[in-house]
């Protein structure tokens, strides 16, 4: 976790070190998958200012490279080019408070190089990777939803098997530490796959948005 005390409010930013090449994705969260570095958040935005006496503003959470990169390339190239791409491959994943000052804070001067935004020549912030301070709200509602409907399920015993189900390749049991173990049928009579669609970030938003209502 990281924070930027700033006019007497702390922006605190969750950051989750990967090994391997997860990325952050609206969509997920919106099917309630991906959601623990909101969770973290979202409960320090609600709890956080009786732990560090200043009002808690939610500057975003990222995904971050925490491997050795092999950057590829076509043929012989520059050393600038070759800078270029591992930054590149190394560019952090997430959500970020669409903020210029709060951007600069995170970037430090270095004009986009470590986070998923494009900066202007203003220094003006742009990107999917942005969610205003409306949207966050409204999204903090949609994971806290999420999660109450995950508990009342587990309190009545509601135990399915419904992996959810993109492609032969985007599934949940292709990562499945219990896949061996669990002999999933979709073919079965209770077993049931969950098919879900691909969402643009637009459209989650729209989703998301239209749900706080």
């Amino acid at each position: 976790m990281d924070g930027w005390l700033h006019n007497d409010k702390l922006y605190l930013r969750v950051i989750d070190y990967k090994t391997g090449k997860k990325s952050f994705k609206l969509s997920d969260v919106l099917y309630g998958m991906g959601m623990q570095m909101l969770i973290y958040l979202f409960a320090l935005k609600d709890e956080g200012k009786d732990l560090y006496q200043k009002e808690i503003v939610p500057a975003g959470v990222l995904y971050s490279p925490a491997r050795d990169q092999i950057t590829r390339t076509s043929g012989d190239i520059g050393d600038d080019e070759l800078e270029r791409k591992k930054l590149k491959d190394n560019l952090r994943s997430g959500l970020l408070l669409n903020d210029p000052e709060v951007i600069d804070a995170m970037e430090n001067g270095t004009k986009g190089k470590y986070i998923p935004v494009t900066l202007s020549k203003e220094g003006l912030p742009s990107g999917d990777s942005l969610a205003g301070a409306e949207e966050l709200g409204a999204l903090a509602k949609h994971v806290f939803m999420l999660i109450s409907r995950m508990g009342n399920e587990l309190r009545q015993g509601e135990l399915s098997a419904d992996p959810y189900f993109r492609s032969q390749l985007d599934t949940a049991c292709v990562y499945c530490d219990y896949f061996g173990a669990c002999h999933f049928r979709s073919a079965g009579d209770e077993d049931r796959p969950r098919y879900i669609s691909r969402v643009k970030t637009p459209e989650a938003w729209e989703k998301i948005m239209r749900n706080k209502r």
